[in-house]
């Protein structure tokens, strides 16, 4: 990009003076140095096949849970849902997950119910894996182990309500996170 910049100075100035000239020549080779004196690194991997998601995950029925519920144990119940992959190709051995979202305010390992008319305040969105560990938010998980060719592999993760330290107040807890699929 710098060096047509510079093509464009010496065609404005056909015509000036020597010492203008030489001016703008240093200029040209200034700025056509600065251009390239960085270097970017890129690092990936292509896969032959990754594995589909199969579609009907998309929505948790968090259920019901009240305020009552929630000063008690500062929790609720933990509400399993599966992560169905299909297709996986044979270049993947393992993958792991990360969700994304808006943290909570108090706790940023949670994913934020967000303020709203009629909204319930007080809580948030814990994840955790199959073994009732916490997944923070814009963390992978560990290695789930795929089978190579498989039609099918199910990763079973529970989401809960979490109390965040701000004041209960019934209404509607729902929430949007993203999952990220990470191959190995």
């Amino acid at each position: 990009m710098p060096l047509p910049l510079c093509i464009l100075i010496l065609y404005i100035s056909k015509g000036s003076s020597m010492r203008y000239l030489y001016l703008l020549f240093m200029l040209m080779v200034m700025f056509t140095s600065a251009g390239y004196a960085n270097v970017v690194k890129i690092k990936g991997k292509i896969l032959s096949n990754v594995c589909a998601v199969s579609v009907p995950d998309a929505l948790i029925d968090m259920k019901s849970v009240s305020v009552k519920e929630l000063q008690a144990r500062s929790r609720g119940q933990f509400i399993p849902f599966t992560i169905h992959l299909i297709n996986c190709g044979s270049d993947v051995s393992g993958v792991s997950v990360e969700l994304q979202g808006e943290r909570d305010n108090a706790n940023t390992d949670l994913l934020k119910v967000p303020q709203s008319i009629n909204g319930a305040t007080g809580v948030a969105i814990a994840f955790y894996d199959d073994k009732q560990r916490v997944l923070p938010l814009f963390s992978q998980s560990d290695i789930f182990p795929l089978v190579a060719n498989i039609n099918e592999k199910k990763l079973p993760l529970q989401v809960r309500y979490e109390t965040n330290g701000d004041v209960l107040k019934p209404g509607r807890a729902d929430s949007t996170a993203t999952l990220i699929l990470h191959y190995n």
